[in-house]
C-alpha cells in the first residue's frame, strides 16, 4: 500500500500562479489533471531532472500562492520541456532508471512509467500553450 503525500498534477496558466488557492479545491472540486500518493516529490523530480540531462538539478520550484503557504510548486520548464518531447519507445527505459535513482516508495517499475505517461500528456500539453505543470502538495 502506497502512503505518504497526496500530490495532484495539473497545468495552468502561468498568470493564474500567484493566485492559486487551495482553499478552491477540495475532494470534489479538482482541476484537470491527476493525481498520485506516496511520492517523494522533491528528490524524485530531482532525480528525473538528472536522468533527462535538463541542465539543473531541480525538477520542483515552489510557487508563493495567495495563502502563502509552500504546497504548490511547478516542474521546472526544462524538464517539462524534455518529457513533452520524450519519445514514446524511451518512456520505459526511463522509467526504469528513475525507479532505481528516485524515492518511489511502494511503487515498482510499471508504476513509474504508467506515472511517466500519465504526466508526459500533461507536459506535451503545458509546453504547447506555455503553460506551467503545477504539483499540488497535500499532506
Amino acid at each position: 500500500m502506497v502512503v505518504g503525500f497526496l500530490l495532484n498534477f495539473f497545468a495552468v496558466d502561468r498568470d493564474e500562479l500567484a493566485g492559486l488557492d487551495p482553499a478552491a479545491f477540495d475532494d470534489r472540486v479538482r482541476p484537470p489533471g491527476f493525481q498520485l500518493r506516496g511520492l517523494e516529490p522533491h528528490t524524485s523530480f530531482d532525480a528525473l531532472s538528472d536522468l533527462l540531462d535538463v541542465g539543473n538539478d531541480e525538477g520542483l520550484r515552489p510557487v508563493d500562492p495567495a495563502g502563502g503557504e509552500q504546497m504548490f510548486f511547478t516542474l521546472d520548464d526544462a524538464l517539462v520541456g524534455a518529457l513533452a518531447s520524450l519519445p514514446d519507445h524511451k518512456v520505459r527505459p526511463l522509467a526504469d532508471d528513475w525507479f532505481e535513482t528516485a524515492t518511489l516508495d511502494g511503487y515498482d517499475e510499471d508504476d513509474a512509467a504508467g506515472l511517466l505517461r500519465d504526466l508526459r500528456p500533461l507536459a506535451i500539453h503545458a509546453h504547447q500553450h506555455d503553460h506551467a505543470v503545477v504539483v499540488w502538495l497535500c499532506l
